[in-house]
């Protein structure tokens, strides 16, 4: 099977933006693949498999970000990363107001 590199752009638009719960559950994602993953804002990439580095990213709310994933199973992997991105932006990683 050929590989393939397929990006996905979006704009953070969620209240705490790309913090350490959504970066973990995205690098636990990626993991489950056999590709690179790289996520890019203006002026920054980094490796998307690595919490340490999606932290160190620093993509606050109306962070443009861009994820490229490069490999056979990108198409799969993309849609999965997809996913997880699709939970930060409603919202389901923010810390509750009490």
């Amino acid at each position: 099977m050929d590989s393939c590199t397929l990006r996905h752009r979006l704009v953070l638009t969620n209240r705490q933006g790309f913090h350490m719960r959504p970066c973990g559950a995205f690098a636990e994602a990626a993991a489950r693949f056999q590709y690179q993953v790289t996520v890019s804002r203006p002026g920054r990439q980094v490796n998307g498999k690595s919490i340490l580095d999606l932290m160190l990213l620093n993509a606050p709310q109306g962070t443009e970000l861009t994820v490229e994933v490069e490999g056979t199973d990108a198409k799969e992997a993309l849609e999965a990363l997809r996913a997880v991105l699709d939970r930060v932006v409603q919202g389901e990683f923010e810390e509750k107001d009490e």
